[in-house]
């Protein structure tokens, strides 16, 4: 009897014990300090980038062990504050940060956010012929200045088309997108490449739409996400395991619509018809994409064609302060976590096929 007393107060002091040190390790779980990034956003636009949007709605950060501080700044205040440290991150238009960063600001590019997103529109007596790119020569293209699409535009039609810029077609820059088309409609232009915002504008003043402007380039980069060098350098894991939650939230934007307008409707505030429209009406957003990848590739067009026409001079070379390890790792480590899911396998492709100009590119994919 008494033994059986002992052996009883044995196991109740065992789960005790036991149940003791479940909850201690659920609570060590639960209290472990979640890496913090503090990311500039737009102070103008409740919707900015999905895939960051959607993983902290839906919880994805938490379990990649992130947690996103949004920072509101102007477009010019949010390079000062990541050129100064008082942010670690940000997105914008690629130009000007990779203006920063060729004369030697300490910034980093390491990861995408918006590509394509323009559109081509043109008076409405050349319409029908310009539809051709063939029969382009001879004309002059109003644009926004210093924006990636007049550099595609430049790059596409040189490059690809064989036109000499500044004989055969003509470039005018004006201070916006409503202005530019302004031009085209005063008969200052025949063609003006505007955002998708201003084309019912130019439509409405008697310009015709031609194409998105994916028709000068496939896949090309717009916006870019630049990390404070020294931050990223200090803390790689941290960054690698804010991809993560940003891959697994372009997935759902990409694979499941309903569940991503539902996360965007609760993170922006906007309604689920105005989200809807922003992120898959092709025709209204340019045919724009939200891809993660770094796209070195296409990055290194706008970098060349920069130098080219004189918005930099004697830069940096680009992959100095452009990152492509920290992204390719968390992508890898996804694929490692879902081995059966081909949609990662498919993003894979993607940067093998988008980042081979990387000089360090060899290396990186085969680890």
């Amino acid at each position: 009897m008494k033994k059986q007393i002992l052996t009883a107060e044995i196991l109740f002091i065992t789960l005790l014990l036991t149940g003791f040190s479940s909850c201690r390790g659920k609570e060590e779980k639960k209290n472990v300090s979640l890496q913090t990034v503090k990311l500039a956003t737009s102070n103008t636009s409740a919707l900015y980038n999905p895939s960051i949007q959607i993983a902290d709605e839906e919880g994805i950060y938490e379990k990649t062990n992130v947690k996103v501080k949004y920072i509101p700044l102007d477009r010019d205040g949010s390079f000062e504050a990541l050129a100064t440290g008082k942010v670690d991150a940000t997105y914008a238009n690629v130009i000007p940060q990779l203006s920063m960063g060729a004369q030697g600001t300490d910034i980093v590019a390491f990861a995408g956010t918006q590509g394509n997103g323009m559109v081509v529109v043109a008076r409405p007596e050349v319409a029908d012929k310009l539809k051709d790119l063939r029969n382009w020569k001879g004309i002059t293209i109003a644009v926004q200045h210093t924006t990636t699409v007049e550099l595609i535009a430049r790059y596409s039609l040189a490059k690809k088309w064989g036109y000499k810029i500044g004989e055969d077609i003509f470039f005018k820059s004006f201070p916006d997108y409503p202005t530019a088309v302004l031009a085209a409609v005063k008969n200052n232009a025949e063609v003006a490449l505007p955002n998708p915002q201003t084309l019912e504008s130019a439509l409405t003043q008697g310009l015709v739409y031609l194409f998105p402007s994916t028709v000068f380039e496939e896949d090309y980069v717009c916006c870019r996400q630049f990390a404070n060098g020294n931050d990223f350098r200090k803390n790689p894991e941290k960054y690698k395991n804010y991809i993560k939650g940003q891959i697994y939230g372009y997935k759902i934007l990409i694979t499941d619509k309903q569940k991503a307008v539902d996360s965007l409707v609760k993170a922006s505030g906007q309604t689920e018809s105005y989200v809807e429209k922003y992120f898959y009406d092709k025709e209204y957003s340019g045919h724009r994409t939200y891809k993660p990848d770094p796209n070195y590739n296409g990055t290194l067009i706008l970098y060349e064609t920069m130098e080219e026409i004189g918005m930099i001079e004697k830069p940096l070379p680009l992959s100095s302060f452009f990152d492509i390890k920290v992204y390719a790792k968390a992508l890898k480590e996804v694929i490692k976590e879902n081995p059966s899911d081909d949609f990662f396998k498919e993003m894979w492709d993607f940067f093998l096929t988008h980042n081979d100009k990387h000089p360090d590119f060899k290396a990186i994919a085969s680890l």
